[in-house]
């Protein structure tokens, strides 16, 4: 079996790893930013519940008029008291439903007015293929041996005087 000079091996990795930086280089750029979406338009914030009202104020005047006494008087305040707290509670439901509409307009609003940058992931590739250069350099280094097989210092040239 044949082996190969480690320069070769050496020489062959390198181009290796030169071609994949190249391809990562050039197909992992990142895509375009996304455009900011549509703004959302708002909703139906106010409900008008002055008819309600209105029925239900209606509604005591003529049973307070037919009420001939205290105890029914009493019963026909209680019935306005709860026509008006129903309407109250519908109201209060509604300006509830506003604000998480208008909270979450402001989420979509901010959404769509920022755009985001898609994230680069080539540096982080090419920094893993200049690793594995490095690690590949130091792996196929030849070392001089001298006769014994201890590896020798390389000689320094030295120049004439």
């Amino acid at each position: 079996m044949r082996a190969f000079p480690m320069s070769t091996i050496r020489r062959t990795g390198m181009v290796m790893l030169a071609i994949a930086a190249v391809v990562i280089f050039v197909t992992g750029k990142p895509g375009e930013p996304q455009p900011a979406t549509a703004l959302p338009t708002p909703g139906r914030l106010v409900t008008d519940y002055s008819p309600a009202t209105e029925s239900a104020l209606s509604d005591y005047r003529s049973n307070n008029a037919n009420a001939e006494s205290a105890p029914q008087q009493q019963v026909v305040n209680g019935w306005v008291a709860r026509d008006l707290l129903t309407i109250q509670t519908r109201e209060l439901n509604d300006a509830l439903r506003s604000l998480d509409l208008i909270a979450g307009q402001n989420v979509a609003i901010h959404d769509a007015l920022t755009t985001r940058a898609p994230r680069d992931d080539r540096p982080t590739a090419l920094l893993l293929i200049l690793t594995l250069a490095v690690v590949l350099w130091g792996f196929t280094a030849e070392t001089r041996t001298d006769r014994d097989g201890e590896p020798t210092p390389a000689p320094i040239p030295v120049d004439g005087a």
